[in-house]
């Protein structure tokens, strides 16, 4: 008897749910007529159009064939919350260069919240005084041409390393061919020159023997950046289906609790060690990374968030936004050369060169090309 209660009252909510959305879409359509742009057909209550995007085919080939039968600005609802899909490149231009400050702004999400500090990692947070704020920061103080500058013996040295160790890996080989999963270098090498930047910290000191505790720490946040980046892009039920915000029914609120958690133990240990030096005057003043320079930067609370919080989330942010797109990007451009014999042996004859900081020239079929030009 019990148990027939409960469902009827779940069955009442969904039903009362059910009337509110149909209400809200119905009295939404009145007062905003003919102002927003075409919808598709074919829209389900409470779940919008989730049906179609699911199945073989990509989302990006699902919404090109609605563009073509609607046009390339329509709106879709992914479940009770409305999106804006544009396919033409005058609407993105539009949209993100006559009108960016409108669209700088950013959702509330399940991920901003519980992944970014409760929108204190850049990405997340919406246009604003915070939003301003820590970009001038990344912009003058971190990413500056003179901070990078001071910093650029970090990525010759690691690069430097690289070389040795693959170079002591062939001739351990006795000059025979040797196997190199070289997506795992590039990740190490990448996560070595950032963890570096950011926070001073080396953690695979040898790419030839990764088991020591270092370099399984390494493993451990670069599996936790990684699953950070798939709950970050995946859509959250409560967000779609707000009144399901009570449950956590394919538990991804408590995935994204834990991979916060373990994030938030690193770089909270990054900020203790650093802020003890500083306490004892052994801070580098010649040679300061990305922490030393928030720590003397943002002195006080601002906006919401607490000063360590800041530090904390900006620092992720960095890491986020440059481990794992760097590392696949130089992949990809590695496995391309390979494939493409005549263009490595264009790129090894120009590594030989003694004075490549220029080129005088370059031939491309058939054509001269000017100096200190790029090609895409």
């Amino acid at each position: 008897m019990e148990i027939t209660s409960h469902l009827l009252a779940f069955a009442g909510f969904f039903l009362l749910a059910l009337l509110y959305n149909q209400w809200r879409v119905r009295i939404g359509s009145h007062k905003i007529k003919g102002m927003l742009a075409p919808e598709p057909s074919g829209a389900l209550p409470i779940i919008g159009h989730l049906h179609k995007l699911r199945g073989q085919n990509p989302i990006a080939r699902t919404l090109g064939a609605m563009a073509d039968k609607v046009g390339p600005i329509f709106m879709i609802r992914l479940g009770m919350k409305p999106a804006l899909v544009i396919s033409s490149h005058e609407a993105v231009k539009e949209c993100f260069t006559t009108n960016d400050k409108a669209f700088a702004a950013r959702p509330m999400s399940s991920q901003g919240k519980h992944l970014g500090y409760n929108y204190a990692v850049f990405g997340f947070s919406s246009y604003g005084k915070y939003w301003l704020k820590i970009r001038k920061l990344i912009k003058l103080e971190l990413l500056s041409s003179r901070r990078l500058e001071t910093l650029k013996n970090v990525q010759a040295f690691e690069v430097e390393t690289v070389i040795k160790d693959l170079y002591t890996l062939c001739k351990s080989n006795e000059g025979n061919q040797a196997k190199v999963v070289i997506s795992e270098w590039v990740e190490r090498l990448t996560f070595n020159i950032i963890t570096r930047m950011i926070a001073g910290k080396r953690y695979f000191d040898s790419f030839s023997h990764v088991n020591d505790g270092e370099a399984q720490a390494a493993q451990r946040i670069g599996k936790n950046i990684k699953a950070f980046l798939y709950a970050a892009g995946v859509p959250i039920i409560s967000d779609l289906i707000p009144f399901l915000g009570c449950f956590d029914l394919l538990g991804q609120v408590k995935s994204m609790k834990r991979i916060a958690r373990e994030l938030d133990s690193v770089a909270g240990s990054w900020i203790e060690e650093h802020s003890m030096r500083r306490l004892r005057g052994s801070e580098p003043t010649d040679k300061l990374d990305f922490i030393d320079v928030m720590l003397s930067e943002i002195e006080d609370d601002a906006y919401g968030h607490k000063r360590e919080t800041i530090i904390k989330a900006t620092a992720m942010s960095l890491i986020l936004g440059g481990f794992e797109t760097s590392s696949l990007n130089l992949t990809w451009l590695l496995s391309i050369l390979l494939n493409n014999k005549h263009a490595l042996k264009q790129a090894q004859e120009e590594l030989d060169l003694k004075d490549h900081d220029r080129l005088d020239g370059i031939v491309v079929k058939g054509e001269d090309g000017p100096i200190g030009f790029n090609v895409f």
